[in-house]
């Protein structure tokens, strides 16, 4: 069904306008961290996309979208088995990637992997220095992994690691004596949200 609504390009027939820029999949609701800003981990255990409808949908995309960007992210995608999935076909397809994690589980296994799928982009959680981090994704020794994992990336194939960083009033202060740590060497950038 999802194959045939993108090859007959429905979506542009019923809602009209250019087409999507990137596609995000959410590949679980599942998270290990407890952030004090987002309630994901409260909810209820929703079940891992379906793994043997990904690579079907991921070709339709492509043939529809061309090398579009796809976005994975979640709760905590590395913890789906649905993410390895869909990441393996998006290097299959020479679709570019942005995958979104809290780091906690980007072992050396996971960096390999990534750089042999050809992923370009991995956004780690990271909302400012240790205390400050840990504190609000409610792990002690969640801002050491983040970097542990962002360093097994480096010199592995074309991964480069950034930085996503939720601004709050309580971290405003820290922003760019911050930014200006994250970006000095071993990250590629910082995106800030709200």
């Amino acid at each position: 069904m999802s194959g045939q609504i993108l090859e007959n390009s429905a979506f542009e027939r019923e809602f009209g306008g250019p087409k999507p820029h990137y596609i995000s999949f959410h590949t679980t609701d599942f998270c290990d961290a407890r952030c004090g800003h987002c309630d994901i981990w409260k909810r209820p255990g929703v079940p891992s996309m379906p793994r043997r409808e990904l690579a079907p949908i991921l070709r339709s995309i492509s043939r529809w979208l061309g090398p579009v960007e796809i976005q994975v992210a979640g709760g905590e995608p590395l913890l789906s088995k649905s993410t390895e999935v869909l990441l393996e076909e998006c290097g299959r397809l020479h679709l570019p990637v942005t995958l979104t994690t809290n780091g906690w589980h980007l072992d050396e296994a996971w960096a390999d992997k990534l750089s042999a799928w050809g992923i370009k982009h991995v956004n780690f959680s990271l909302d400012g220095f240790q205390e400050f981090h840990d504190r609000m994704r409610g792990v002690a020794g969640s801002f050491q992994r983040v970097f542990e994992a962002a360093k097994r990336l480096t010199g592995r194939g074309a991964v480069k690691p950034r930085v996503t960083c939720v601004l709050m009033r309580d971290n405003l202060e820290q922003m760019i004596e911050f930014t200006e740590f994250v970006c000095s060497d071993l990250f590629d950038g910082i995106f800030f949200r709200r």
